[in-house]
């Protein structure tokens, strides 16, 4: 399971797969987590934006998916970080074949389960991380 992948932030995606991460942009204001605080993380992390440790999508380090398994992927529709998550699962599913489930929870924040805790939905999503698990 992949519980808030940061699996590729892109600032400045590289033109093929810009049109596939509208996420960070149309997100950049959200609950919870928007840009100002990925931008304090990242800037006081001060990653290498070009190593395949800080994206997987690194156009100078590129980075197999070949025989992963199972990947239960739960992605929140309000989240900057939604894109990474979707364009990674149809990757793995389409061109490796990796079996995938995937959820998405339509209109909900990143992290909306810790900071909505008694939310029915977050309950749901609690139950099937822990089966995921």
């Amino acid at each position: 399971m992949l519980q808030i992948p940061s699996l590729a932030i892109f600032y400045n995606p590289h033109a093929k797969h810009a049109a596939d991460f509208q996420s960070f942009k149309q997100n950049e204001r959200a609950q919870l987590l928007d840009r100002a605080a990925i931008d304090l993380f990242f800037d006081a992390h001060n990653p290498d934006k070009d190593s395949r440790l800080f994206s997987l999508y690194s156009d100078k380090a590129l980075v197999s998916r070949a025989g992963l398994p199972p990947i239960y992927f739960q992605v929140c529709g309000l989240g900057p970080l939604r894109d990474g998550a979707l364009v990674f699962q149809r990757e793995v599913r389409t061109k490796y074949e990796t079996p995938t489930k995937l959820r998405i929870y339509p209109g909900l924040p990143h992290s909306f389960w810790s900071y909505l805790p008694q939310q029915e939905v977050a309950y749901g999503y609690r139950r099937r991380h822990e089966m995921a698990s």
